[in-house]
Parts: structure tokens; C-alpha cells; sequence
């Protein structure tokens, strides 16, 4: 289940109350990060986050 990006204030409260977010990277282009994503979404994250970034980089644009 993904939280559809809105302005809606009730959507964003719900996603604000208590809603599970998760966060997926791989370091290179050859690498995907559907494993990470399926295995987040199977214990409840509402909503992942992707990176394809080298984890020596601090800037994280999924993130942001």
C-alpha cells in the first residue's frame, strides 16, 4: 500500500500518526531495489523511499 502524495491534511496526518516508512539503497546502477522494497512493504512500511547512491555519498536525494 503506497500513501498517494497530496495536500490533503488528512492524508498527511495519516502518514505522520504512527505509519511505517522505509528506506531502500543499492549502490549501483546494476543493482535494484525491489528485494529491500518487497521485504519493507511485507512488514508495513506505508510508503519506501529509493536511492541508487553510493554509500559513501552523504547525500541521500530519497531522502530528502
Amino acid at each position: 500500500m503506497t500513501v498517494p502524495r497530496t495536500n490533503d491534511k488528512k492524508a498527511i496526518q495519516m502518514t505522520r500518526t504512527g505509519g511505517i516508512l522505509g528506506y531502500a539503497r543499492v549502490s549501483t546502477s546494476e543493482q535494484n531495489t525491489s528485494a529491500q522494497t518487497e521485504r519493507l512493504k511485507d512488514a508495513g512500511a506505508i510508503r519506501v523511499f529509493e536511492d541508487v547512491i553510493s554509500g559513501k555519498k552523504f547525500e541521500r536525494p530519497g531522502l530528502a
